[in-house]
């Protein structure tokens, strides 16, 4: 039977992203971004993304503090939310059955530390969640057999010029061959995962500096890399052996 609540779709339809988890598989979307009930997600049906169960839905920490995203690692998925002084700025996901084999999604409270700025810094590059803090870029690290998480700061050689950067939480990122790309004001942050350095027990990108790249938005597409613009333009990073490689839009670089 089917019966409609005044304002329960509206709930759904006002999520901004999501994250798929089910435990070992893939099984279910979780959705949030509900900036009426910033702390809340829902759960979609199994293996039906078109359908929300009314009572699948379940509060995050604190309702003074957003989820911002989700990450994902082995078997677990962890919620990630805003910074704030009062609540953990991660929560662990897991799954398990109850002795009805109905399907739970039981949270435990991880570690307080940096909290993420917003939702379109979320990627994963190379195994590794990464996301962007007041604080910097931070990885999601830990193993399968504690089920501990940890937070680690991985722009340190370029945390200078990007946390001085006005309004951080305009930023988009995207992965693309190997590299995290971070864009806002026009400038863009670069770690190449294949350019790694160890010190002092955490890891470290070699990052690069790319100005005039005035990207809200990024999308791969045929193994090629595209940006749009506020202005409404469509932009794509040309391969070296292009003809005019080494010109921006007709002028030489």
């Amino acid at each position: 039977y089917a019966k409609t609540i005044s304002g329960y779709r509206q709930k759904i339809d006002k999520c901004r992203f999501f994250g798929i988890y089910g435990g070992k598989n893939d099984t279910r979307v979780f959705l949030s971004g509900n900036p009426n009930e910033k702390n809340t997600d829902w759960q979609s049906g199994l293996y039906d993304a078109t359908y929300f169960p009314d009572t699948g839905y379940t509060k995050v920490g604190s309702d003074s503090s957003a989820i911002m995203g989700y990450a994902r690692q082995f078997e677990t998925q962890i919620v990630l939310k805003e910074d704030n002084d009062q609540d953990a700025t991660q929560f662990l996901r897991t799954f398990e059955l109850d002795d009805q084999n109905n399907p739970m999604f039981p949270l435990q409270q991880g570690a307080a530390g940096a909290g993420a700025v917003n939702s379109d810094t979320f990627q994963v590059l190379e195994d590794t969640p990464l996301f962007l803090s007041r604080d910097g870029v931070y990885a999601v690290t830990g193993t399968a057999v504690t089920q501990h998480r940890m937070l680690q700061h991985r722009s340190q050689r370029v945390d200078n010029r990007l946390l001085a950067e006005n309004d951080l939480a305009q930023a988009v990122s995207c992965v693309y061959h190997g590299k995290y790309y971070l864009t806002v004001n026009g400038h863009c942050y670069v770690a190449d995962s294949r350019q790694i350095y160890r010190e002092h027990n955490s890891t470290q990108y070699e990052w690069y500096y790319w100005d005039n790249i005035p990207a809200t938005c990024f999308v791969e597409y045929e193994d090629r890399l595209y940006f749009g613009t506020a202005d409404g333009r469509i932009c794509r990073f040309c391969l070296p052996e292009e003809e005019g490689a080494y010109r921006d839009d007709g002028m030489a670089i």
